[in-house]
């Protein structure tokens, strides 16, 4: 049984930041619709993120990018199942794809619809709308622009197909491969949330690309959208065929001033790190404020090795400190921490995280802290810490935490190691071992198994979906088996508790064919794409 682990114990470092100058082009959309042609008014509140109908409460909507459309395999869905003041209730829940009518696109072999998602409202209109990630769309050969993003926008009813958006990005003239990553934040500071999309797939020979697209009271608009690549983002040596620039991002006020800025992971010649892009009136900065990698000066030392291109594989931001800027969590899944010397010689490191606290010039290098887990069991170096992080204030104290995926432990009543969940909570000195918790499959009072490979917290969320007024833990279980039936996918909810964050007690989990959840489990559904 995994039950709250605390005081676990923590190391530390510091580290110092490489300012680089980046370079941006304006992109203008030739043609492709904007939502809503004579838009309502906007609100003077917008919905929260995933409450797709405005009645308060978020929606559990999960991507299934393995789900077949009769014949079609590898089509891709999304089930949207509706939050309530009892939490997420399966009355009256939902599969989308690109056949449904009033969704833009057709299914196709391989399109993987559904392989990442994201919301925010971007008209500002009281309902949070809806991105869609298809991953495979257009996918013909290595060198094509691949990839699509659909946005629905939400309604009283919840997405009503009309007026929604399929942007890809040969529309906008690029070389990029579109849906691996979503994130959603104001990054010009007029109210109306903006869409990032990012790719760092075998499109422009690895390089990777990210776009901003804009919100507006008539929805995301083309025009003046920022396109982002490494090759001109300054960061040291030539730009390399697998800089995967993108392949994470994510959107926080890093320097406080009432802006979301842009944080972007890249492995720059197989040298991971990651980029601050600063926030500001009008439009996303166009040069980056900062470059932090693994071979910055301050980050080489004798306490810490980092993995090779590892850094910046997963990235959140969220304010653990509560001094007003957003800070900076980085993720190696293969870091190899000061206690584990030696692990990557012995076939596998168990991962770490990089905090950089935020301040009123950027990421602050000199107050950096590095986290990993100390030994547990017999797993030591098979962790895999940080391979997917999500931020947010769980237990309502004003503080963000974080929560960490990766960790692959022989935990209490194992034989074996099972995939884990940590959550790390805020303090005004930033984020302690103290009273984090850890939770697998099994644990008690959640329901399920913890099998090896599971995927147990493969993708996070922190969402409100109701019963009270703290924020559930949404896990993703995509390894997990129906019966016989291979990786058909499942997630688990974990509801919040005002004071001491999410409790496995009263926990749920849903999957297609169970709860009422619209859909058969299916061997490869993957179903649990919770976005990144």
């Amino acid at each position: 049984m995994v039950g709250d682990m605390t005081g676990t114990r923590w190391g530390r470092a510091g580290i110092a930041a490489l300012t680089a100058a980046v370079l941006a082009t304006a992109v203008l959309g030739p043609g492709t619709a904007v939502a809503g042609a004579g838009a309502p008014r906007a609100r003077a509140v917008p919905a929260i993120p995933f409450d797709l109908n405005g009645d308060g409460y978020a929606e559990l909507v999960i991507g299934v990018p393995g789900e077949a459309i009769g014949r079609i395999s590898g089509a891709g869905a999304v089930n949207i199942i509706d939050g309530s003041a009892g939490g997420v209730t399966g009355v009256g829940n939902r599969m989308i794809h690109q056949g449904t009518p009033g969704v833009a696109g057709s299914n196709e072999t391989g399109d993987h619809f559904g392989s990442t998602v994201a919301s925010a409202d971007f008209d500002r209109d009281g309902f949070a709308d809806l991105a869609v990630g298809a991953v495979g769309e257009n996918r013909r050969g290595s060198s094509t622009p691949s990839g699509a993003v659909t946005v629905l926008y939400g309604s009283a009813h919840g997405p009503k197909g009309l007026g929604d958006q399929f942007l890809r990005p040969q529309d906008l003239h690029l070389p990029d491969a579109w849906g691996d990553v979503l994130e959603t934040g104001d990054l010009n500071g007029d109210g109306y949330a903006d869409l990032v999309v990012a790719g760092a797939g075998p499109a422009s020979a690895g390089h990777g690309g990210v776009t901003v697209l804009y919100g507006s009271s008539r929805g995301l608009t083309l025009l003046g959208a920022v396109h982002l690549t490494d090759a001109l983002a300054g960061a040291p040596g030539p730009p390399a065929a697998r800089d995967r620039f993108g392949r994470a991002a994510a959107v926080g006020d890093v320097t406080g001033d009432g802006i979301d800025d842009l944080v972007v992971g890249t492995s720059r010649d197989e040298r991971g790190g990651v980029y601050l892009f600063g926030g500001q009136h009008a439009r996303l900065s166009t040069t980056a404020a900062q470059f932090v990698g693994q071979d910055s000066p301050d980050l080489v030392t004798p306490d810490v090795v980092y993995s090779s291109d590892g850094l910046g594989r997963a990235v959140a931001v969220g304010d653990f400190d509560g001094d007003g800027h957003g800070d900076v969590a980085v993720g190696d899944a293969d870091g190899e921490p000061q206690m584990f010397r030696g692990c990557q010689e012995d076939g596998g490191c168990p991962g770490m995280v990089l905090v950089l606290p935020g301040s009123d010039a950027g990421m602050d290098a000199v107050r950096h802290q590095v986290l990993s887990q100390e030994p547990v069991g017999s797993a030591g170096g098979d962790e895999a810490l940080g391979s997917t992080l999500r931020a947010g204030d769980l237990d309502l104290d004003g503080h963000d935490d974080l929560v960490i995926s990766g960790s692959r432990a022989v935990l209490p009543n194992h034989q074996q190691a099972v995939d884990s969940v940590i959550a790390l909570y805020g303090t005004d000195s930033g984020l302690s071992g103290s009273g984090s918790q850890e939770w697998a499959a099994d644990t008690l009072g959640i329901p399920g198994v913890s099998t090896p490979g599971d995927g147990f917290g493969d993708q996070l969320r922190i969402s409100q979906l109701g019963r009270s007024a703290a924020p559930e833990l949404v896990i993703s279980v995509t390894g997990q088996d129906s019966g016989a039936t291979r990786h058909t996918g499942a997630v688990t909810v974990l509801y919040g508790s005002d004071d001491s964050g999410p409790v496995a007690t009263g926990s749920q989990q849903w999957a297609q064919g169970h709860r009422g959840v619209v859909g058969v489990p299916e061997s490869g559904d993957r179903f649990g794409a919770l976005g990144r």
